[in-house]
């Protein structure tokens, strides 16, 4: 889009925790901000984009409309998510005169009917994505699977554009075990299992749990699995390891900063991810790029970070989980070696700065 002055973007979102300091929205800003592109973070409501339950949020529509008069002085408007500040300011494009770009993000594209997970899984939710997919000027999907997905509801490929996450790579690094507010968890420890995430049923932890007390029961290691995160489901995980007896070996330290999520990372061996369902999470990155091996689940765009078959989880069968925790952490040299070539996947595929240039690159196409 040719222009004489310096891009200005919207950048819409009703996940307010992505605004902050070291999350995903608020370091973009400053990476564009390099790069001479002035993005103005619109954070409607401070809580996360949620799916339907049988209801419609009128409420959420109109104070999405209310942001009209913010976006005129804007070049560009680049909504989070789908449903439902990216299906209102498409439709009302002619208000606000702007292109928009819906940035997907996973549950606004996959579905995982069995298990009550995405907002396409109502018809009303197809309907309304079709809808807002097709009035926006162009799509971004964080993986290729997610490409695919949009593309079978009708809209074409030349309108989609395939973006990955990325990190800050010189903040999340391998951290000195000195001065460490998190070194307690490795007391009595010879191998750390760290899993972060919200407390709630796509995540799987029930699953992590079971599988965790297997790998106790056949190994005559001292490990421990820390479990990062609040949510519906903490009092429900409590509840399970004690009942399978592994409440001296689980760690529930709750909420962590993210600023602090380095030093999380840098106490432990391996970090596993066991989700039903996941697009290209940033945990994984994080963790990757502070140098740890990591298994996750098989769905979304996983596979198309991760490439070693051992790694990769079927989320729903507990003793596929038990066997990546033993490849894991049945041989430490090895799984240190997997450690240092993530953190050179990162840097040479998934970085900040290399997603900040793949993003510029695709607003100067609008």
């Amino acid at each position: 889009m040719p222009s004489v002055h310096p891009l200005n973007i919207a950048m819409v979102t009703d996940s307010g925790f992505l605004c902050e300091e070291t999350m995903y929205l608020g370091e973009l800003k400053k990476e564009m901000n390099t790069r001479g592109i002035k993005v103005n973070l619109l954070p409607l409501m401070d809580r996360p984009w949620s799916t339907l339950e049988g209801k419609l949020s009128i409420q959420r529509f109109l104070k999405t409309a209310f942001l009209i008069p913010m976006i005129r002085n804007c070049d560009i408007v680049h909504v989070q998510f789908t449903f439902p500040m990216g299906l209102t300011l498409s439709l009302l494009k002619n208000a606000h005169g702007k292109p928009v770009i819906i940035h997907t993000h996973g549950d606004d594209v996959f579905v995982v009917q069995s298990a009550g997970i995405g907002f396409r899984r109502y018809f009303l939710g197809r309907l309304m994505t079709k809808m807002a997919w097709k009035t926006a000027s162009r799509i971004i999907a964080v993986c290729k699977r997610a490409e695919t997905e949009i593309w079978k509801t009708g809209v074409p490929l030349s309108k989609i554009s395939v973006l990955y996450n990325g990190v800050n790579e010189s903040f999340f690094r391998r951290k000195s075990l000195q001065d460490n507010k998190y070194a307690f968890v490795r007391e009595n420890s010879e191998f750390v299992f760290l899993s972060v995430g919200g407390l709630k049923a796509v995540k799987n932890q029930v699953r992590l749990l079971t599988a965790f007390s297997l790998y106790t029961k056949g190994s005559d290691r001292k490990s421990r699995l820390v479990v990062c995160g609040s949510g519906q489901l903490g009092n429900t995980l409590h509840g399970l390891a004690h009942k399978l007896k592994i409440t001296d070996k689980v760690v529930f330290p709750g909420k962590v900063p993210h600023n602090e999520m380095p030093y999380l990372y840098s106490v432990a061996d391996a970090f596993i991810l066991p989700s039903l369902h996941e697009a290209h999470p940033w945990s994984i990155l994080e963790a990757m790029s502070c140098e740890l091996p990591v298994a996750a689940s098989k769905v979304g765009g996983i596979p198309e970070t991760l490439d070693n078959e051992k790694l990769l989880i079927n989320p729903w069968d507990v003793e596929d989980i038990h066997r990546a925790m033993r490849f894991l952490a049945e041989d430490p040299k090895r799984s240190r070696a997997i450690g240092a070539q993530n953190r050179k996947i990162v840097l040479a595929k998934f970085t900040l700065k290399r997603h900040a240039a793949q993003l510029q690159s695709i607003y100067q196409t609008m």
